[in-house]
């Protein structure tokens, strides 16, 4: 592997100085820096390349960006980085002619309105420079400085009942090369009976948006076939092996260390699980600001849409009196009516009796339609 300099070198060739896009994403818009925000990103760009236990022979580190490199969204300041210590440069790999007609043939068998959104959805990585357009000779000649993975196809999943359509891409060749990885589970009854003893009336739960896109891989490349293209992407493909564990060895870490900078201040309940995030707690609302703001200065985003509130009466009336000591409009937190947390659905039911945490599980409707399938065949074989 290549010192600092060299990777820094492969940076500034490959990735242009692009104006970073917004989209529907929460802002903390604070007037200057909080400094538990500051001390953390100091803490953790010290720490450098760090082992990733769950991940064997991988390491990950957080540094500050350069001027004339690529910003995911334009707060960002800061990238965490993935590196495998088990590859080297020099695997150029082999694309046989069937490689190249599967992709092909997948697209011509779309519709035309399912091509439109194929093609709108590929030109929205294009754009966010995820993946980048490359012919064979460009990818030998990138192939004798980098690892480039085993060609991955990549297909659309139509949309469904609560899923838009999205781009998939088959990744079972590259992952051959790759050392299995995992990643650290949390029971769920374990979870909802910990958010029961510590909520206090409060929980923030968020959704790091394409969170594994966010992470960048040093000295390797995925090699993606789209329809009859080449593309190059240095990013945490979705569906790699080892993509849960880089997350918890990134934003994961980022949310411990969050976590451990907030104790001497407040009490917290922060749980993390891949790319969604608990907090909560009579200090969450103050934390979660804090903590959006820094998983921006690292390239994470919040959606609007993922960004789920909800507080009892008392609680919302606490909530709008810590935004205001932290200059922030009133109008940041949405509140709702429940929320959904590990397939179970969250809500208080505020009663003469009392204030109550209500938990229904969620995946009745998901049996339901396991069910009608299953019904579905067995007539097909009657």
């Amino acid at each position: 592997h290549r010192g600092d300099a060299g990777i820094q070198e492969s940076e500034r060739r490959v990735l242009e100085p692009v104006e970073a896009t917004s989209d529907d994403i929460v802002d903390i818009p604070f007037g200057e820096a909080p400094a538990v925000c500051t001390r953390l990103l100091d803490d953790l760009v010290a720490r450098l390349w760090q082992p990733m236990r769950s991940c064997p022979g991988w390491e990950a580190r957080l540094r500050a960006l350069q001027v004339h490199e690529l910003r995911d969204n334009p707060a960002q300041s800061h990238v965490f980085e993935l590196r495998c210590m088990t590859v080297t440069a020099g695997h150029c790999p082999v694309l046989p002619a069937s490689s190249r007609r599967v992709p092909t043939g997948a697209y011509a068998r779309l519709s035309p309105a399912e091509k439109a959104k194929f093609d709108q959805l590929v030109l929205g990585y294009e754009k966010r420079k995820w993946w980048v357009r490359c012919d064979e000779t460009q990818l030998t000649d990138l192939a004798r400085e980098e690892y480039v993975l085993d060609p991955s196809i990549v297909f659309m999943v139509p949309p469904g009942p609560r899923r838009k359509a999205r781009l998939v891409v088959d990744l079972r060749r590259a992952n051959r090369r790759l050392k299995k990885g995992s990643s650290p589970s949390i029971d769920v009854s374990t979870c909802i009976s910990t958010v029961r003893l510590h909520s206090s009336g409060c929980m923030l739960l968020l959704d790091a948006a394409q969170a594994f896109y966010k992470l960048r891989w040093v000295n390797m490349r995925a090699l993606l076939l789209v329809r009859e293209r080449l593309y190059l992407s240095d990013r945490c493909v979705f569906g790699i092996s080892t993509g849960p564990g880089s997350l918890s060895h990134t934003l994961g870490a980022l949310a411990e260390a969050f976590r451990l900078a907030c104790r001497d201040d407040f009490h917290l309940l922060l749980n993390d699980f891949a790319d969604d995030i608990l907090c909560a707690g009579e200090n969450a609302a103050k934390a979660v600001c804090w903590l959006i703001y820094v998983m921006a200065r690292c390239g994470f985003t919040v959606g609007s849409s993922k960004f789920q509130p909800l507080a009892t009466s008392r609680m919302k009336l606490l909530v709008l009196t810590v935004l205001s000591k932290l200059g922030l409009p009133a109008e940041l937190f949405a509140w709702h009516t429940e929320v959904s947390l590990l397939g179970c659905t969250l809500s208080y039911d505020e009663v003469e009796a009392g204030t109550f945490l209500v938990v229904s599980c969620g995946r009745q409707e998901r049996l339901d339609a396991a069910r009608a399938q299953i019904e579905q065949l067995i007539a097909a074989l009657d």
